[in-house]
Order: structure tokens, then C-alpha cells, then sequence
């Protein structure tokens, strides 16, 4: 009766130890899989670039408004409404015919 009953500890402990291996082999599988995959590079020196994008309003800080004291026609504008303007930039072109012809009856009068 003490061999079966040790025989059978045995058989108990060993499957135990089995199962026991088995649970932590297989946890382990499931948590590797589960984690990110990381590589890793050296180290180099390069320039930091940082981008930033969005929408909004903008208002400008000063607004000037275009006054025509000569009376001579807009003989084209070049931009738009809400259109982006850049320093120097024509924004409209008047027709100076007139203007050039007053110049050339004065110089003859002259």
C-alpha cells in the first residue's frame, strides 16, 4: 500500500510539475506576442525638423485701403478676397491711357 500510494505521488507530482511547465510556457508565448516589436538603431546627428499644422483665422495687422486720387480706372486687380498677399507684391493695375496722353498734350504745349 505505500508503494502505490508513493507510486502515485509521484504520478500526482510529476504531472503537476508537467501542467505547471506547460501553464508558463504558454503565458510566456501569449505575453511575447501581446508586446510591441522594438528594434533599435545608433545614434546620428541630424537636423530637427517640427511641423505644425492647423486652421484658423488669421488677422492681419495693419489694413490699408487703396485710394485712387488720380480718378484713373483699375485696369486689373490681381488678387482676390481672402487671398494670401506677400511684401511687394502688385495688387492691382490701373489704366493710365489717360494719364499718358495728358502727358504727351503738356510736353507739346510746352
Amino acid at each position: 500500500m505505500v508503494i502505490r500510494r508513493q507510486r502515485l505521488t509521484g504520478i500526482l507530482l510529476t504531472l503537476f510539475f508537467l501542467v505547471l511547465a506547460g501553464l508558463t510556457i504558454f503565458s510566456n508565448t501569449i505575453q511575447s506576442v501581446m508586446l510591441p516589436k522594438v528594434t533599435t538603431e545608433k545614434p546620428v546627428k541630424k537636423t530637427l525638423s517640427h511641423f505644425i499644422k492647423g486652421d484658423g483665422m488669421i488677422t492681419p495687422r495693419q489694413m490699408t485701403a487703396l485710394v485712387n486720387e488720380s480718378g484713373w480706372k483699375a485696369a486689373k486687380v490681381h488678387v482676390h478676397d481672402n487671398e494670401r498677399v506677400k511684401k511687394g507684391q502688385v495688387l492691382i493695375t490701373f489704366d493710365s491711357t489717360k494719364a499718358q496722353q495728358q502727358l504727351l498734350d503738356e510736353e507739346a504745349r510746352l
